[in-house]
C-alpha cells in the first residue's frame, strides 16, 4: 500500500467533508478505518478535482456583457429601402407567369449605395433600366456568361441592358 500526502489545506477539507457528509461518532476512528480501506485516497482525489474546478472558475475570464439593443449598430433608411427592393426584384424574377418558381437565382446581396457617381452616363443608364425589370438577374446572368467571369462589371451591366432592349433574355450564349 502506497502513502499519499496531502497538504494542510486538503487535509482540513477532507476532514470537513467527512464530517458534513457522514457524521461520525469518533472522527479519528472514520478516518483509520477509510485508510485502512484505501477510501481516503479517492476522497483527496475529490478534494483535488474540486479545488482544480473552482481555481479553473476564478481564472476564468467574466462572461461578456449583453449588448445594449439601444446601442446596437442601425439599419439607415437607404439600406432598409436597398433591401426592400432587392427582395422585390428577387421575387419577381423568381415568379413565373403560374406562379411556379423559374430558377435558383442566387442568394440576395445587399450593399450600401454608392457614395460616389454611378461611374459614366452610359452604366448609369444601364443599371437605371436593369432596376425597373423583374429579369434584371437573369440578364446580368446572362451578360456575365457571354462576358466571362474575369469581365469589369461594368460591362456586364451595360450588355444585360443591351439584352433587356433586345428582348431575349433567355438566348443561350454565344
Amino acid at each position: 500500500m502506497s502513502a499519499v500526502s496531502s497538504t494542510v489545506d486538503e487535509t482540513r477539507e477532507i476532514i470537513r467533508l467527512i464530517k458534513r457528509e457522514n457524521q461520525p461518532r469518533s472522527l479519528a476512528a472514520y478516518v483509520a478505518r477509510m485508510a485502512e480501506n484505501g477510501d481516503l485516497s479517492d476522497l483527496l482525489d475529490r478534494v483535488r478535482v474540486e479545488a482544480a474546478q473552482r481555481a479553473a472558475r476564478r481564472s476564468a475570464p467574466p462572461p461578456e456583457p449583453e449588448p445594449d439593443p439601444d446601442e446596437a449598430p442601425q439599419t439607415t433608411p437607404e439600406e432598409r429601402d436597398a433591401t426592400i427592393a432587392a427582395t422585390k426584384a428577387l421575387l419577381q424574377g423568381i415568379q413565373g407567369s403560374q406562379g411556379r418558381r423559374r430558377s435558383a437565382v442566387g442568394p440576395v446581396h445587399v450593399v450600401r449605395p454608392r457614395e460616389a457617381s454611378d461611374g459614366p452616363p452610359e452604366v448609369a443608364a444601364a443599371r437605371a433600366e436593369l432596376s425597373r425589370r423583374g429579369d434584371a438577374f437573369d440578364l446580368m446572368a446572362l451578360a456575365r456568361q457571354r462576358l466571362g467571369d474575369d469581365a469589369a462589371r461594368d460591362d456586364v451591366i451595360v450588355l444585360a441592358a443591351k439584352l433587356a432592349r433586345g428582348g431575349t433574355p433567355a438566348m443561350a450564349p454565344t
